[in-house]
């Protein structure tokens, strides 16, 4: 003999009034705790697992540097220093910015140098201005390429000069500045 389920609608009829606001308070409890406390118990999770990871940051940071010095301000500003090329390295970036010109088409003219040593006695600069001329776009693909490939080398000033309008190429004035490591 089959047994049949019984239809909902008729077993809903056959509540009394309490027994519908109990199953409508049982529907409401489900979907409060679907959607409102199952997702803050994830944030409160997901918060808890920041604050360990943060704790462990902190925890690591008040034990101080390692015994080998590792960690230490100082430590970090040898670290610094050394990023930077020795002195006696100028002549070999000279040697790129002017290669890197050449792989451009410009025209570089005498450079004019000066060397200004850092108050920290560590570090140095080189002040260096170097008159240019050709198309601008060759001028910029120029400065990406040289900028990129000589860390070191900052672009502290540019000027540009065209005779006119009609004209397509430029005159311009670079100014760069290298750092250097003292040793």
């Amino acid at each position: 003999m089959k047994q049949s389920w019984p239809h909902p609608g008729r077993s809903l009829q056959r509540l009394s009034s309490p027994g519908r606001f109990g199953l409508l308070l049982a529907i409401y409890a489900a979907g409060l705790t679907t959607f409102t406390l199952l997702p803050g118990c994830q944030r409160e999770a997901d918060l808890q697992q920041r604050l360990a990871r943060h704790q462990a940051t902190l925890s690591a940071e008040r034990q101080g540097p390692t015994p080998d010095g590792e960690g230490t301000p100082e430590h970090q500003l040898a670290l610094f220093h050394q990023a930077f090329p020795p002195q006696d390295a100028l002549p070999d970036s000279l040697e790129r910015i002017y290669a890197l010109a050449g792989e451009q088409a410009l025209a570089l003219e005498q450079a004019q140098y000066k060397f200004v040593p850092e108050p920290s006695g560590r570090l140095a600069r080189y002040e260096i201005t170097v008159p240019a001329s050709g198309r601008y776009p060759q001028l910029r693909r120029f400065l990406e390429r040289v900028l990129a490939e000589l860390p070191t080398l900052a672009l502290r000033d540019l000027h540009f000069k065209r005779d006119g309008i009609d004209k397509d190429k430029v005159d311009a004035a670079l100014q760069f500045v290298f750092y250097v490591r003292l040793e």
